[in-house]
């Protein structure tokens, strides 16, 4: 259901009115089989719609968003004929795409005054299925949409949709069943009774059913519940209906009081719901142990390598050591934004950051002012493109952090990121002495560069390239990876 103000210039204490209404016709479209929808009459008698609710248990009629529509006197002439008598009328008429659907127009009174209109279309399918059930489904059905125009129902404000597989009974104030549908008639076939419905006390059945039902009757309210009962778990609704007092208006005591009519009870199986929930719940809490464990064992093994690298007697060994640190440590800031099970995307900017933060500043020396920088957009990327991404960030850091300042004790290394409608591009930058007049022939000894080249090339089928700039300049370009691309759902 969706709500929307219409600037109509309604008086506030109608639009509040009205908003109070549009809350509780959720429910009554998926009862009705069929769309309601409520219109407003605001200022200089402008009229339009400002709530629309769809069924969930048919197809809708207005598939697309009408709020906010105005109503105009050929188009919707029962609108205006219910507005100006203050009568409800119904009729037929033009419904999306030429389609010729019924309606039914409620007005809506405040405070004696016309205010509004709850106008209920239905298809002509659905309009002579609803002919052909029993009197006593009509009239309870009619007996809702009225009390909801009248405003006598706010509880259907939190009440959860009534689906296309659930059954609904009709009973009157004695909890007798008037009315069973066959969905109702197949799911208490499963509870064991094999007697047709219509007829029986609702104590005779089941004690649970009568009991919520006659809670909902004394207190006047709308009441659910779930049960756990055997093998089953059913949700149950309790809806009080009420009817126009008839007759009994033209008794002094009574007039003008609405009467209560019975209760519509709907019952829902939702064990195969629940146990897909308990299914996704485990799998979800055994991800989560497993995640848990490998960014345990994660901070182990930099542990470990930490104290190495500390006992290390070679230069070379540590420095080894400290490299093959700094590229855990890029993998497990991969590792933290995918904790989250149900996470498919990873955020490069805010992993960037979390490189330069927790992995870079470590690798600049005491007695150099290094500043390390991050611009560009929120650039998101799936799980696959994000481990190789951060070992990529990573050993360009490093690379021009260890390279690009033996010679000076200050300087600005900065990443931008990048995006245009194929591709992504990150550019990491530094102002350093530049790359050597041999560099081309000592590219291929550069283990931190080679790993680059092959991430870049293979991982992400983009391209690499390092430059003279003021200081060196290292491009990656590489294609964004598809939503549907198969590799989103490794994680899963």
């Amino acid at each position: 259901m969706a709500t929307e103000d219409a600037d109509l210039g309604l008086e506030h204490e109608h639009g509040a009115y009205l908003d109070q209404v549009a809350d509780t016709v959720g429910l009554l479209a998926d009862v009705s089989r069929a769309d309601v929808l409520l219109y407003a009459i605001g200022a200089a008698e402008r009229i339009g719609v400002v709530a629309q609710a769809r069924p969930h248990s048919v197809p809708p009629i207005h598939t697309d968003n009408v709020l906010g529509e105005r109503a105009n006197p050929i188009e919707n002439s029962l609108i205006f004929r219910a507005l100006s008598s203050g009568q409800y009328v119904n009729g037929q008429t033009q419904g999306p795409y030429g389609a010729v659907v019924t309606q039914e127009v409620f007005p809506i009174e405040y405070d004696g005054q016309v205010v509004g209109a709850l106008s209920i279309e239905k298809s002509l399918i659905e309009h002579e299925r609803h002919q052909r059930r029993s009197r006593a489904f009509q009239e309870a059905v009619r007996n809702f949409q009225w009390a909801v125009s009248h405003h006598l129902m706010p509880c259907l404000e939190d009440m959860s949709p009534f689906g296309e597989y659930d059954g609904i009974l009709i009973v009157d104030t004695n909890r007798r069943i008037q009315y069973a549908s066959g969905l109702a008639n197949n799911l208490y076939r499963r509870l064991g009774t094999m007697d047709l419905l219509p007829g029986k006390r609702l104590s005779i059945l089941r004690d649970s059913d009568d009991e919520l039902v006659a809670r909902a009757l004394k207190a006047g309210h709308c009441l659910e519940e779930e049960a756990e009962e055997g093998a089953f778990i059913w949700i149950k609704k309790a809806v009080p209906l009420y009817s126009p007092a008839g007759w009994r208006q033209w008794l002094p005591w009574e007039s003008g009081k609405p009467r209560l009519a019975g209760a519509l009870f709907m019952i829902h199986n939702a064990t195969q719901e629940r146990k897909k929930e308990q299914i996704l719940k485990l799998k979800e809490a055994l991800l989560e142990e497993i995640q848990h464990r490998v960014k345990n064992s994660l901070q182990t093994i930099i542990s470990l390598l930490r104290m190495q690298a500390r006992r290390a007697e070679s230069e070379e060994t540590r420095h080894v050591l400290e490299d093959s640190i700094a590229r855990l440590l890029s993998v497990a800031a991969v590792h933290d934004f995918l904790y989250n099970p149900g996470e498919r995307i990873v955020d490069l900017r805010q992993l960037s950051d979390r490189i330069l933060k927790e992995t870079a500043r470590g690798a600049v020396a005491p007695d150099k002012a290094i500043e390390l920088a991050l611009d560009g957009p929120t650039v998101y990327l799936p799980a696959n493109q994000a481990t190789p991404c951060a070992l990529v960030i990573n050993e360009l850091l490093l690379n021009a952090l260890e390279h690009g300042y033996s010679d000076q004790s200050d300087g600005t290394v900065s990443i931008t990121l990048k995006e245009t409608i194929d591709d992504i591009m990150i550019e990491i930058r530094d102002d350093g002495s530049g790359l050597p007049d041999n560099f081309d022939a000592q590219l291929d000894s550069s283990l931190g560069l080679s790993i680059v080249r092959t991430l870049v090339e293979d991982g992400l089928a983009g391209h690499f390239e390092l430059r003279n700039h003021g200081g060196v300049a290292a491009l990656v370009t590489f294609p964004k990876s598809p939503i549907g691309d198969e590799s989103w759902t490794e994680l899963e």
